[in-house]
């Protein structure tokens, strides 16, 4: 995969939400959102490595990641 996943849409919320980020991950199509949590999960790495700037979504699935460590 390219690292044009990281150029994918960063839709703005719209308003205020239940779930932290869940306006952001909602407005990207399925398609993109599989590509973006595909794409954290083959180049996990620790938060302290993590770039701010990369996708909602990329930062997203590697939180999750981090709760399945210790699950």
């Amino acid at each position: 995969m390219s690292a044009a996943v990281l150029d994918a849409p960063r839709p703005t919320p719209a308003g205020p939400s239940q779930f932290p980020g869940e306006e952001t991950i909602a407005e990207v199509d399925f398609v993109t959102e599989m590509k973006l949590r595909t794409w954290a999960r083959q180049r996990y790495c620790n938060a302290g490595a993590r770039e701010p700037d990369w996708h909602p979504v990329i930062l997203d699935e590697m939180r999750r990641i981090d709760g399945e460590v210790w699950a």
